[in-house]
């Protein structure tokens, strides 16, 4: 059987090679590609951009962040400390940066080209998928989707996994187990999280739970998911809320402070202090 690792892997992989394609299908070249680009719209490829944003300064930073910060993040520093050794540690934390600045190559292309392929398309956020079904093979194109969901929820984990630690470790150790604090912080967080993206809990809610799909308003689908994953917790004898553990709403500032003191959290929706104040409010 595939481990997690290694499937994140082949979804990082199959995302760059349907880039590939995608820009293989409609243009010699990947130069071509941005020859073309800047043709139809040059004001993306000058300094500051359309909207007058996009400084050297500014730039420098994004480049600094995601390379760099990125690392700093909780979630992902827990993954690096997985490492079954410190060489390990300290090429992951190398090779990166490598790859989040190479993968971005391919990244500003898709865009590119999107303005030019779909000019008019109603939902900017989906121009992957909607490239993916048009020039590849559907089931390559599903393969790559599906991809993307496994990793987005990945990052869902990792973020309820840092939350729940820092719970647990920093300052419940003695009395709760990691166990439960999921239980409670899981509900809470998808609850808060899930307009954000109502198809991806929708489809959870269907696939985990068998809820049937409300095809008129399938924030129904979403919520009945989230319901149901409550139900089951405390079904099993899981404790879904903060009362249930004995923690107080007077801890929240601290547990939100102790959270978030490196930075926000997760990439499916940043969690900011304020976020994480609300979403433990949330599971009181």
């Amino acid at each position: 059987m595939i481990n997690k690792k290694k499937s994140l892997k082949i979804s990082g992989k199959n995302m760059v090679i349907g880039s590939y394609m995608v820009i293989k299908n409609n243009f010699p070249s990947i130069t071509n590609a941005y020859t073309e680009a800047f043709k139809v719209i040059p004001e993306h490829f000058t300094l500051p951009g359309p909207n007058g944003v996009v400084t050297s300064a500014d730039w420098i930073s994004r480049w600094v962040v995601i390379t760099i910060g990125m690392m700093m993040f909780p979630h992902i520093t827990l993954r690096f400390f997985s490492g079954r050794s410190l060489k390990v540690l300290k090429w992951s934390s190398v090779f990166s940066s490598i790859y989040l600045t190479s993968i971005y190559v391919f990244t500003p292309a898709i865009g590119f080209i999107g303005n030019i392929l779909f000019p008019n398309i109603a939902a900017p956020d989906t121009i992957f998928p909607e490239m993916l079904m048009a020039y590849t093979p559907i089931v390559f194109a599903a393969l790559v989707i599906s991809g993307a969901l496994a990793a987005s929820m990945s990052t869902g984990d990792s973020q309820l996994h840092a939350v729940s630690s820092m719970v647990s470790t920093d300052i419940y150790k003695k009395h709760i187990n990691q166990e439960a604090t999921l239980s409670i912080v899981f509900p809470a967080w998808m609850e808060y999280v899930y307009l954000d993206n109502i198809n991806r809990f929708a489809q959870f809610a269907m696939r985990v739970w068998g809820v049937e799909l409300d095809l008129q308003d399938p924030r129904k689908t979403a919520l009945e998911g989230i319901k149901r994953t409550k139900e089951f917790f405390n079904k099993v004898g899981m404790p879904t809320s903060l009362a249930q553990a004995n923690i107080s709403r007077g801890r929240i500032e601290e547990m939100a402070e102790k959270c978030t003191e490196a930075g926000p959290i997760g990439s499916f929706k940043k969690l900011y202090k304020d976020d994480v104040v609300k979403i433990l409010e949330m599971a009181l």
